[in-house]
């Protein structure tokens, strides 16, 4: 008996203490319920405000912040916004371009319209992306009513964030669609993307490519063929100086370099028999299957010889190529190196290109030969963002402030200080975040904002204007959420500054853009809520502020998640 009453006590205790934790489950069970639900209708509060917002793609970029929060409370909901946000991308009833548009034709100049959809539908697509069937039923909804230009933009986007997200399979078959919409408009370069991760797998989608390449009518005299020229060239010879890669990526194999001979052979004989008056502007394209047919495909030599007595041009020379691409470019770029340092006034483009390769010292002792003036400072300011940022991926964070303290541009500041502000936020130095922050803000102050001037002939609305780009504005963005981690007080400070530029700022939110990346506000509400909060309300415009307020929600319904 003296043995029972000790056991009857330690169940009587067990029982009470196990009816005690499910109370307790249940009541924070509850708990999360209520919270989501008090979520839910915060963000339907937020729709409900959007619908205020008189322009479509202002309206769709909302609607796909709120949806991005609402995810995983109420994912139908979600998708629904979604679908109407990606609706609201498709231009009116008068401003359709036909769908039929002809495949090959050349590419439309982008204008300020088509660059804001593109960026409206890229994040939708972005959060559709969780569901690989609801991503599919959008890209379908778009048939009909975009052309065939933002039909395989969408598509090549999709192939992008695919790849971008290690996704390689839904990366390679959106290509593939892509290819079937118009292969002539089908950049390709996430087969580059994809040969530095699987090389094997980037030959099978060229080969595709190239393959998709061949129905397509091709001419000299509209273009078609130089185009095609030059993305395949950037395919067949990644590496080539000429097209500043500098990425070392992997040469194609032999079947795909044997699939590039037979493409050049075919296409240039089709066009020997259609437009043999043109076969002398289309030397170069033949010249460069010579090496590789000599290689890989010696039983086409005799074709390739009659096609090349036919683009011949008298008196000019005939000999065939010795130098791949890669030792061709840098004897040339090595030749006019040579001749911009003996010239007394080099020119413009000999600099611009030691400047993309890399080569500063040589650089800047060509532009020390210019006279003063508006050319001198551009180069020089190109010269040090460029060295400047290259220091930074080099880990010479000293190196690379001394060239940011002389940047006199917003477009160079708002490029090079989020870059070392972010590498020191990397390695918690918060000296160097610091003082890169005030030093930031105090160029930003006295900063030129003018944006790059077309070249000649080129109109303005192929390049962004200050309605789309605040680089001020922007850079203020970076510069909060580069430091939020590592002290909240000073980003609170730098956002709003940037809520005060955001105010003052020209960028039509009409056209659904902010001027700045949004998830600042997500970024900072994980240290400090109430000052994101109020940050967001001191937003006069609607679209920000709604934006603003989807992301601070963003970050609560995932701290629910990872805290019940």
């Amino acid at each position: 008996m003296k043995h029972l009453v000790p056991s009857f006590i330690l169940i009587i205790t067990l029982v009470v203490s196990h009816n005690a934790q499910n109370i307790d489950a249940g009541h924070k069970s509850v708990d999360v319920a209520a919270r989501k639900f008090e979520l839910l209708n915060d963000l339907r509060a937020l729709a409900e405000d959007a619908l205020k917002l008189d322009q479509p793609l202002a309206r769709a970029a909302a609607d796909a912040e709120i949806a991005d929060a609402a995810w995983s409370l109420d994912r139908e909901w979600a998708k629904t916004l979604l679908l109407g946000a990606f609706r609201l991308t498709f231009p009116a009833e008068g401003e359709r371009r036909p769908v039929a548009r002809p495949i090959g034709a050349a590419p439309r100049l982008s204008s300020s319209t088509d660059r804001a959809r593109n960026q409206v539908r890229a994040r939708i697509f972005n959060i559709a992306g969780r569901e690989k069937s609801f991503t599919a039923q959008l890209a379908q909804e778009g048939v009909g009513h975009v052309d065939r230009l933002e039909e395989d933009g969408i598509y090549a986007e999709l192939a992008r964030r695919s790849l971008a997200s290690g996704n390689k399979e839904d990366a390679i078959n959106y290509s593939l669609r892509a290819f079937e919409i118009d292969a002539a408009q089908s950049a390709g370069g996430i087969i580059n993307d994809l040969a530095l991760q699987d090389r094997a797998a980037a030959d099978k989608l060229l080969l595709n490519y190239i393959e998709s390449l061949k129905p397509l009518p091709v001419s000299d005299r509209n273009g078609s063929l130089w185009r095609i020229d030059f993305t395949l060239a950037q395919l067949i010879f990644p590496n080539s100086i000429f097209f500043e890669s500098r990425r070392n990526i992997p040469s194609p194999g032999a079947e795909v370099m044997r699939a590039y001979v037979g493409y050049v052979i075919e296409t240039l004989s089709r066009l020997a028999q259609t437009e043999p008056d043109r076969m002398k502007f289309d030397r170069s394209f033949l010249l460069s299957a010579w090496l590789p047919l000599r290689q890989y495909a010696p039983e086409l030599t005799p074709t390739f010889m009659e096609l090349e007595r036919l683009t011949r041009t008298p008196g000019q020379n005939s000999d065939l190529p010795t130098q791949s691409h890669e030792e061709r470019d840098k004897e040339y770029f090595d030749k006019m190196d040579r001749e911009a340092l003996k010239s007394d006034r080099p020119d413009e483009r000999s600099i611009s290109s030691l400047i993309s390769r890399g080569e500063f010292d040589t650089a800047r002792k060509l532009i020390g030969k210019l006279p003063d003036g508006e050319q001198k400072a551009q180069l020089s300011e190109r010269l040090n963002m460029s060295e400047a940022l290259s220091l930074v991926a080099k880990d010479d964070i000293s190196g690379a402030s001394r060239l940011a303290e002389r940047l006199t541009t917003a477009l160079s500041i708002n490029r090079v200080y989020p870059a070392i502000v972010n590498k020191c936020a990397a390695r918690k130095d918060q000296l160097c975040v610091t003082s890169s922050v005030y030093q930031a803000v105090k160029q930003l102050k006295v900063a030129d904002r003018a944006l790059p001037v077309p070249p000649a002939g080129i109109p303005a609305s192929a390049l962004s204007g200050d309605e789309e780009i605040d680089p001020v504005l922007s850079s203020l963005g970076q510069l909060a959420k580069a430091v939020a981690q590592l002290d909240s007080q000073l980003a609170a400070e730098v956002l709003d500054e940037m809520v005060e530029a955001a105010n003052r700022s020209r960028v039509d939110t009409g056209q659904g853009r902010t001027g700045f990346e949004p998830d600042v506000f997500k970024t900072l509400a994980k240290r400090d809520e109430s000052r994101a909060r109020q940050s967001a309300d001191g937003l006069k415009d609607r679209l920000r502020r709604l934006t603003a307020m989807a992301e601070i929600y963003q970050w609560k319904v995932s701290e629910l998640k990872e805290k019940p």
